[in-house]
């Protein structure tokens, strides 16, 4: 459960890294 809750979480991150860079290069 804490192994599955971690990936999860790791993916979410993943997902929020991605969107913010891409959100950051169209400020530019």
């Amino acid at each position: 459960m804490t192994a599955f809750k971690y990936n999860r979480l790791n993916k979410d991150d993943a997902a929020v890294l991605l969107v913010d860079h891409q959100a950051g290069l169209l400020s530019l």
